[in-house]
Order: C-alpha cells, then sequence, then structure tokens
C-alpha cells in the first residue's frame, strides 16, 4: 500500500500504520518452523538493503490479522476521500514494478486524480484505485484517460492489462493494444465454440458474429 492508502486504512482501522511512510510492504512467509527464522533473516536483509526504513516482525496470530485487516479495508476506506474509485488490474514483470509505479505517480499528477497503489508486490500485480466523484463528467473523463495511459504504460514495460480480474466491458476497448489481429479471431472462435448462439455475456469482451 503506497502513502495514500496507508492513511485510508489508519483513518478506518487505526492500528498503527505509519502514516509519513512511503509505502507498506506486507510479507507472509510459511514452512516448516525451523526454516522460518531464517527466510525472515533474508528477507530482513534484503528490506535493509533497499532502503527500508522500518522492518517489524508480528509476533502473534492477533498481529498478523491486525495487518491483514489494513489490507482488507482499504479499498473501502478510501470513500473518506471520494465518493467514486476506479479499481485497476495491471501486471508487469517484477522487474519493471519500480517502473510502473512512478508511471502512476506520474499519471495521477497529470490527470489531477489522487491514484493509490494497491499491489501483491510478489507477482508484479497492482491495483491502482483512481478516486474521483462520479458526479463531475470532467473527472469522469480524465479517469478514462488515466485507466488508458496506466494499460498502455503496463503492455510498454512488458505487462498486461489484466493480471487477475479479466477484461469485461471496461478494458474490451485496449484489448487490441495487448494482442495482435489473429490473437482477437483465435479469441473469438473458442467462444463461438462454446457459446455460438452468443447467450453467456453477451458483447462482453468480444464480439462474436
Amino acid at each position: 500500500m503506497d502513502n495514500l492508502l496507508i492513511n485510508c486504512a489508519e483513518d478506518f482501522a487505526k492500528i498503527g500504520l505509519p502514516r509519513d511512510a512511503g509505502a507498506v510492504l506486507i510479507i507472509e512467509v510459511d514452512g516448516y518452523a525451523p526454516e522460518l527464522d531464517r527466510q525472515v533473516e533474508q528477507i530482513e536483509e534484503v528490506c535493509r538493503n533497499n532502503q527500508a526504513r522500518d522492518f517489524q516482525i508480528a509476533t502473534s496470530a492477533a498481529e498478523v490479522e491486525q495487518l491483514w485487516t489494513a489490507r482488507r479495508v482499504v479499498i473501502g476506506a478510501v470513500a473518506r476521500k471520494r465518493p467514486s474509485y476506479s479499481l485497476q488490474d495491471v501486471t508487469v514483470p517484477r522487474s519493471n514494478f519500480p517502473k510502473i509505479a512512478k508511471a502512476i505517480v506520474e499519471i495521477s499528477q497529470k490527470s489531477g486524480l489522487a491514484i493509490g497503489i494497491l499491489a501483491h508486490a510478489g507477482d508484479g500485480n497492482l491495483h491502482p484505485l483512481v478516486l474521483f466523484d462520479a458526479r463531475n463528467k470532467d473527472e469522469v473523463e480524465r479517469v478514462h484517460e488515466a485507466e488508458a495511459e496506466i494499460c498502455r504504460k503496463a503492455l510498454e514495460l512488458g505487462g498486461t492489462i489484466s493480471g487477475e480480474h479479466g477484461i469485461g466491458i471496461a478494458k474490451k476497448p485496449y484489448l487490441g493494444q495487448q494482442f495482435p489481429p489473429h490473437a482477437i479471431r483465435l479469441i473469438e472462435g473458442i467462444k463461438k465454440a462454446f457459446d455460438p448462439q452468443c447467450i453467456l455475456n453477451p458483447g462482453n469482451m468480444v464480439e462474436v458474429k
């Protein structure tokens, strides 16, 4: 979670997250008990070597649950900032994670819209939350422009426009940017084979004639 979302979560859950931190990274380890301490030591070493300001270890199940509570509530908690949000779902190679995060900050500044970054950093999957007011037509237009820029940047960095949520209606306009025409035709053929009358989510992702 970046700073914007840290503060949203803390306003709601009040669990003691550092409000002045640029971001918080929650790392969970598992395995056999004798190995866990060594895993944690290695992770701490990596974090310290990459300028992590602080490193805290949860010492009980209650502390673990508290940390995950912050992660679970944060999407709903952004309503305290703005009445609407657009949740994106782009993924890039992990080596390009810093680049997409920097690009999203720049897109936020350019659009004049607050964008919080929530991510599964371990697999390069980001969920930028674009905050806005759906009653404001100008803001809605800027949201769509920001969404398009985020998707374009993800593709530029060797990623995908959807890491887990799928394409659906919202990202249908960007499908052709990721896949060449022959791949789209293949997708359409698969759709037609399983749904020849186009009764399953008609028109959502691909048009079948």
